[in-house]
Parts: C-alpha cells; structure tokens; sequence
C-alpha cells in the first residue's frame, strides 16, 4: 500500500466551527462525517453519509471527492440494494477534487453504497498503485430535497440544471455537461475573512447550510462578529447562504467546490471565483414610528451581484448639527448595510463603502447620499468671474464695471460675482430715515464692492448714507438695472454679493429692498431669472452669521436662490437647523459639512453582464 499523507476531513468541522459563530442551525450531515477514517487518502465530499440521493424522474447524481494531493485517479463503484451496479475512473479536476455525475436510471428507493479506490503512482516503477478504498452508504428516494431537473431560464433562455440559482449552473453550449458560472467572492478588512454567497432552492423544510469542503492546507477561519445570517424563506424554498472561504486555496485558483446541505440532503458544485469590487451603493430610508428614519444601504459588484462583508460607512449631519453621523457596519448575505439606530427627519446622510477602513471616501469608493427634508447644499463648483483689482473709477474694482463684464464674456465665463450696496432713492427717503423705508421705490442698489475696496471719492463714508440720484452722477457707477442689463446682453448669470448694508435691515425695509432687485433681475433675465440671478452673503460680515442669515432669509422670500459663505470659524460649524429651510447653497465649509446638490460621484456606473461561462 502506498504511504501517502492524511486527507482529514476538514471541510465538515470548519463548517461547525464557522456556522457556530454565524448562529446558524448546525445539520446531520457535518455530524455524520465523523465515522470516516482521518488518515484516508480519499473522502466522500458529496453525497455525504446519511445523505438521501434524489433518483427517480433525475437521470443522475453529482459524486464529489476530495483527495490527498498525491492520488492520481479514483476507481468509483455504487452498488445499489436493488439494480445493477454502476462504476467509473475519476482525474482529478483543476480545482483538486473527483467529481462524476453518477447514472441513476431505473432507480426509486433503497440504498447505494459509494465505494472509492484512490491511486497513486509508484516512484519506482511509475505504475498505479491502489490503496485502501473509502465506502459510505446513503439512501435512495424519488423525493430528495436539492436536486431538480433540468429546466430553462426565462430571461436568458439558457439550459439550467440542479438546485443553485447562484453559481449559476448551466448546459455548457454544444455538450449535455453542467457547469458553473464564475462565483463572487469578497474579502473584508474589517476583519479579514473573504466571503462567497451561495442562492438556491429546496423542498425541505430546513434552512440550508453551505461550507467549502477544505483541502488539508487550510486552516480554520477565526470567528467574527461580522458573520452574516443565512435567509430562507419557507414559501418558496429560496435559501441564501455565506460560505466563508477565509484561507481556502480555490481563492487564490479562483475555483472552489461550494457545498449545501439541509439535513436530508447535500449537493456540491465546482464554481470559478472571480474578485468582487464593489461599484454601487443604493440607500433607502424608512420613517420610524416617533419620528426619523431608519437607512439601509445595498452594496453591489461589477455585475450588479450583491457583496458579503462589506465595509459600510454612514457620515453626514442632521441640520444644525456640530457632531457628524459615523456609523460602520459590514454588508449582510444580501449585500445590504443595516444602520443602527436612526437618524433624525432632516438632514443629509452619506453612506460610503469604506473597503480600505481609512473613514474618508475615496474616488474608487462608491456611496449614495440620502437627503431627508430642508437641507442646504454644498454650493455648485462653477467658473465664477472674479475680479478685486482696484480702480479709478467709481465702484472701486474692475469686477463691478462694464469693463469686468466685458472681460468675463471675453472669457467666456457663465457666471460674475458682483457686488451690491444699498443707497437711499431719492433726497426724499434720506430725510425720512432708514426705519422709515417701506416701498422698493425708496432705494436703490448699487454695484460696487464696498470696504475694504472703497472707491476713494467716498472716502470714509457709505453707500447707505448717500442718495443715487446724486451718485448716480459719477461715470460707470452702475445700479442694479443697469449691471444686470449688461451681464444679460452678455450671457452672464450674476452672483449678486450682499455687502454691509446697514442700517437697511429692518423687515420692512429688506423686503423693499428685495422687491426691488427681484423685479430688475426679471426685468433683464425674463421668466427663468430665478436660475441666472442668486443671492450670496458672507459670514463674517459686521453682524456675523446672524446678519448674513436674516438677509438671506429676506431674499429668498422673494424667490432668489441663496448662498452662504462661510469664513473664519464658520467654515466648521452648520448653519441652525431653521436656517436649511431658506439657504440653498454652502460655500465655504469644510469637508463633508453639508450635503452635495449632485455629487460626481455618485453617477450611475454601467453594470457588466456576468462573467464568461469558461473556467478561469
């Protein structure tokens, strides 16, 4: 006999070890294998003992073994109790095991027994020699759990065969030979187990459980606190299932031999493996009774399958918010992310598949951003013409000049800022007092920049202490009619800058003021003036956040779009949670601290078709 190494039986004790630490129901069949000598050369993979062999309407069965690296063939025998016995010469496939599909026609019930002869080659005579056969019995019956015939797809019109949906098993083009199609699988850095999901279906009544029959190379995968839960539903028979391949040579092979079984039955395949990277990421949100929502997030592959184990980060802020949102979880055996807890009706969350666990999302890292309620964006990053250089003339920078808007149209910007002051009418209403303004007719804006860029004429005065039908005198001084006549003329949209417009701030006069710039925007820009006229203001403003925002609250009441400018240590701190619901756009802010309008990366991403049928 030859000396060959021991083939143990690991494959049915990892599957304990592992599924102990999922919480999954453990089968007869990873007891059962325990009778089988640990020194054998060969062992039965599929059917296992105590397993129930479909026969019947079925015209064959998979036998699947695994074997000490050193046989070279097995010399396969079944004996049924009733029928003629049925024997075969098995080589080794490329992923290690013998498998052969064995003949059952003509068979109901009883028993077989499965009788395998390893060999090995003699380093002498280079002859085959046998060593001591493997036997196992199981049973015969017409009404097995796992195996199924043949039947089509509907969608592709493919030839399918047996009981998995994923690896999907098909009739190989111009041959009657089932064979697989290629498997994801998935490694975590949360806790460095790779993982393969295995979707079938059974008649049984027990939820199934899969393993990948080990080779003696491997080890046993630690346990985990990310293990995912099977599914199964009773209904339709449909199971879901993890298979942990953490250390198992078919990874680096890219082939592996994935086994179920549901305690009356067990089935094997031989599935190609390929590399799952994740490229979408799908959120839904879920109101919860008392109030919030609840997130999910889907994870898939580059074939649209889903992904096990997967790093899921949830980051974002609920308005008003100082404190970031930073939940992490991994993906279940459907590739979804379940958040815990729940986050409040408004604000923005991001979830981001974090595979390299740095807590930032890179640009190879897809995500999915969830906007819930009044929430105020990152401001749009455009071309915006920009000019601060002073000048002769009256509004004190080229920007806020016909000269400015010449030059932005020259280079072909879409947008200007420009910059506005407020100025009494007429001599009339400067008389009266800035609490006396009540009509739009009583002031006038005036594009010009304003301190620190004061024209000199103005010296240490204020627009808002002058009259413009005296100002209105200096040449190229322009109003707010005559700066939006020409940026029109020139395709221009106008970022209309609020300057220090004190003591133009009583409600009254604010809504004077904004009746007044709303109705010269739609005088010179038409019906859509709302897209191509927008309201800024900066923070750090004399009267700080609180001024920027009670302007900000006055313009968009009469329909302009808004944009806060963080500056100083606004750039860190959210806008009050009542303030989203009259700001449109942030600019300014760090990092991720309001949401994205329409974020880059989050365009949809074609998804391949499956991997080719051909073994890799």
């Amino acid at each position: 006999m030859a000396q060959l190494g021991r083939f143990v039986r690991r494959g049915a004790a990892l599957g304990i070890g592992t599924l102990v630490a999922a919480g999954l129901p453990i089968v007869a069949v990873q007891a059962a294998d325990s009778p089988l000598p640990t020194d054998a050369a060969v062992a039965f993979l599929t059917p296992a003992v105590g397993d129930t062999v479909h026969v019947g309407p079925v015209t064959s069965a998979d036998i699947v073994l695994g074997a000490d690296p050193a046989v070279v063939k097995v010399h396969l025998r079944v004996t049924p109790s009733s029928g003629s016995a049925w024997e075969a010469d098995l080589v080794r496939a490329t992923s290690g095991v013998f498998e052969s599909p064995w003949t059952t026609t003509g068979l109901r019930s009883g028993t077989a027994q499965l009788e395998a002869t390893p060999y090995t080659t003699d380093p002498t005579s280079q002859l085959l020699v046998a060593d001591d056969p493997v036997t196992e019995t199981v049973s015969l019956s017409a009404a097995g759990t796992f195996s199924e015939p043949s039947k089509t797809d509907a969608t592709t019109k493919e030839a399918l065969c047996g009981p998995f949906i994923r690896p999907r098993r098909k009739v190989a083009k111009g041959t009657s030979t089932c064979a697989a199609v290629p498997l994801g699988v998935f490694t975590s850095k949360l806790d460095g187990h790779t993982y393969a999901r295995v979707t079938g279906k059974t008649s049984g009544t027990v939820a199934p459980t899969a393993d990948a029959p080990a080779f003696p190379t491997t080890t046993a995968p630690a346990a985990t606190r990310y293990s995912p839960k099977s599914t199964f539903d009773d209904a339709s028979g449909i199971f879901r299932v993890p298979v942990d391949l953490t250390g198992n040579p078919g990874v680096a092979a890219r082939r592996a031999v994935i086994r179920v079984s549901d305690g009356t039955s067990s089935t094997s395949v031989q599935a190609p493996l390929y590399t799952q990277v994740v490229t979408h990421v799908r959120s839904t949100a879920t109101q919860v009774t008392g109030g919030g929502y609840a997130i999910r997030s889907t994870l898939a592959d580059q074939y649209g399958q889903p992904v096990i184990g997967a790093p899921t980060r949830l980051i974002g802020y609920a308005n008003g918010s100082r404190t970031p949102v930073n939940q992490l979880v991994a993906t279940d055996v459907n590739g979804v992310a379940t958040f815990p807890g729940v986050v409040p009706v408004n604000g923005f969350y991001i979830a981001v598949a974090d595979v390299d666990l740095n807590g930032k999302k890179a640009a190879s890292e897809p995500s999915f951003e969830t906007v819930l309620g009044n929430v105020t964006y990152a401001a749009p990053g455009r071309p915006l013409y920009h000019n601060n250089t002073r000048i002769k003339g009256s509004s004190g920078t080229v920007g806020d000049t016909l000269r400015g808007s010449m030059d932005a149209a020259a280079r072909r910007y879409q947008w200007i800022d420009q910059d506005g002051h407020l100025a009494f009418a007429n001599l009339a209403s400067r008389r009266a007092g800035a609490r006396r303004v009540t009509q739009p007719g009583q002031l006038t804006w005036i594009n010009a920049h304003g301190a620190p860029f004061n024209p000199r004429w103005l010296k240490k005065g204020r627009f808002e202490t002058r009259v413009w039908s005296g100002l209105k005198k200096r040449r190229g001084l322009r109003n707010a009619d005559m700066t939006f006549q020409q940026d029109a003329a020139r395709h221009l949209s106008v970022e209309w800058e609020v300057k220090d417009i004190n003591p133009f701030t009583t409600p009254a006069a604010l809504n004077a003021a904004f009746a007044s710039l709303a109705s010269s925007a739609q005088r010179y820009y038409g019906a859509a003036w709302q897209t191509r006229v927008e309201i800024k203001v900066l923070s750090n403003l004399s009267g700080g956040q609180a001024f920027a925002l009670k302007i900000l609250q006055a313009a968009h009441a009469h329909g302009f779009t808004t944009m806060y400018l963080a500056r100083g240590s606004a750039v860190g701190t959210q806008i009050p949670a009542a303030a989203h619901a009259y700001i449109d756009h942030v600019r300014g802010a760090r990092d991720l601290l309001y949401a994205y309008a329409v974020p880059a990366w989050q365009k949809e991403l074609p998804v391949a078709k499956d991997p080719a049928l051909s073994a890799r």
